[in-house]
């Protein structure tokens, strides 16, 4: 495991390992390990991280924003289609799309990132943001018009930035931004993904029934008041 590797400078985890998995972060939580956001990898990292990334090796990164700082700098903001690398960047990974009601494109190139981008900016039957993290794409969330005259709310969020919350704040926000005129909020979670059952649980949502279509997918429900 890239945690367990020793290095010529000491114990310190080089920022060139990348950021850290969601299981490191939640053994480094565990052990009140200090976390620093590199906001370059778009990332966590630890606080004693040894910048080999830097020019002439310049040692433990000084001054990064924490993890809590990273996650007061969430935004949300329309794609553009010069966000189309970043966008397939994300979205090219299995793992993401392993819970999603629709299967992944394939393959899905720049194309086929902007063909989504373009959708996404329809706005007759949804809303859909971009979630940022100083200013850089990390996922997206999603309110859809119903014809019952509910509305449905999604997410997704790239691989390296799961576990950190990002995806309750952003549902949260897109939730504030919305006008509410429609009284009844739905989220579909499948069974076998109880992360994003807990996030919509944050949020007021609770389980109301299994979709009589989708068996393996669950409802959960509030009012939008």
């Amino acid at each position: 495991m890239q945690s367990e590797r020793m290095h010529d400078h000491g114990a310190s985890r080089p920022r060139s390992d990348g950021p850290l998995t969601q299981d490191e972060r939640r053994q480094m939580m565990a052990r009140n390990t200090g976390l620093a956001f590199d906001p370059v990898q778009i990332g966590s990292v630890p606080q004693d991280v040894f910048d080999d990334l830097a020019p002439a090796g310049e040692g433990p990164k000084a001054g990064w924003p924490s993890v809590r700082d990273a996650a007061e700098s969430l935004t949300l903001r329309g794609w553009a289609l010069s966000d189309a690398p970043e966008f397939r960047r994300l979205l090219d990974d299995p793992s993401v799309w392993a819970h999603m009601p629709t299967a992944k494109p394939e393959p899905l190139d720049r194309s086929v990132a902007e063909t989504l981008i373009t959708l996404s900016n329809d706005a007759a039957h949804h809303v859909v943001r971009a979630i940022c993290v100083r200013g850089r794409p990390v996922g997206q969330v999603r309110l859809e018009r119903l014809s019952d005259g509910s509305v449905e709310v999604s997410y997704w969020i790239g691989r390296a930035h799961w576990g950190g919350g990002i995806a309750t704040r952003a549902l949260r926000k897109l939730l504030d931004e919305h006008d509410g005129s429609e009284t009844r909020l739905i989220a579909r979670i499948h069974r076998d993904n109880p992360a994003s059952a807990r996030v919509v649980g944050k949020l007021g949502f609770v389980f109301e029934s299994h979709d009589p279509a989708k068996p393996d997918w669950m409802i959960f429900a509030r009012n939008a008041a």
